[in-house]
């Protein structure tokens, strides 16, 4: 891995989705109580001190340790609370991606997702490190763009939709609630009244959403999919006047 650290990144419209909608899902794990679903059905991966440069070196398998890897764990350290841990994750397993061999190819992830677990559980239990190193394409093009820019966006952008991968393969893979209903889609019908129809605002205003693309792909697809509601115009999906329905 090439030894350049960069710490800079733009925020992009396309991030600031994507946290919504993992929030929104792990918000969902926590509050429906499907946590203990997904720890039945998942493996616990070890738990490390997500700042722990120590812990750290005691894992590794080549020492002594780069500097530089120190001062990214002082930074994690420093920037923790300040900034959205989604994004910390993102540009803690970066950094320390760029600065670790072949054979220790898991630990920056695993401590990025240490970093997400210490905020909320659920985490803990999903293989975002597997999800990312089976892509080894798009894993590897995500990196050669930041590389390309000088700019972390585009890893974080990939880093993030691997999380949301792996939350929404754990949703679908629950069970337990009413057959196959995921906790979105109970949340979603318990607020729509029969006969009466809604735009996509009326539902993310009902839900008390921030992220619009949040409600169509964790809340309105999925719903339709298991024919729980329908469009009203089904063969103009994208129309403005576009409005959903409860399924008889």
């Amino acid at each position: 891995m090439p030894e350049k650290i960069i710490t800079n990144f733009s925020v992009t419209a396309q991030m600031i989705d994507l946290v919504g909608s993992i929030m929104e899902l792990v918000g969902e794990f926590s509050t429906h109580g499907t946590l203990g679903f997904l720890k039945a059905k998942s493996l616990e991966t070890p738990k490390l001190d997500p700042y722990s440069y120590e812990g750290y070196e005691a894992l590794t398998e080549t020492k002594p340790i780069k500097p530089q890897v120190k001062k990214i764990f002082l930074w994690a350290k420093k920037n923790e609370g300040k900034m959205n841990p989604l994004l910390l994750s993102a540009v803690y397993s970066y950094e320390l991606e760029m600065l670790s061999n072949e054979k220790e190819s898991k630990l920056p992830f695993l401590y990025g997702k240490a970093v997400l677990s210490s905020f909320r559980e659920a985490f803990a239990y999903l293989p975002i490190e597997e999800v990312v190193l089976e892509d080894k394409s798009g894993h590897q093009k995500a990196i050669d763009s930041c590389l390309e820019k000088e700019d972390i966006a585009p890893y974080i952008v990939y880093f993030l939709k691997a999380i949301e991968s792996t939350l929404l393969d754990a949703q679908r893979n629950v069970t337990g609630f009413e057959g196959k209903k995921t906790p979105c889609v109970q949340k979603l019908l318990s607020v729509m009244k029969e006969g009466q129809e809604y735009s996509s605002k009326d539902i993310q205003d009902l839900l008390n959403l921030k992220s619009r693309v949040a409600v169509k792909r964790n809340y309105l697809e999925p719903a339709m999919k298991g024919g729980y509601i329908k469009m009203l115009i089904p063969n103009k999906p994208h129309s403005p006047n576009q409005r959903y329905l409860l399924s008889k």
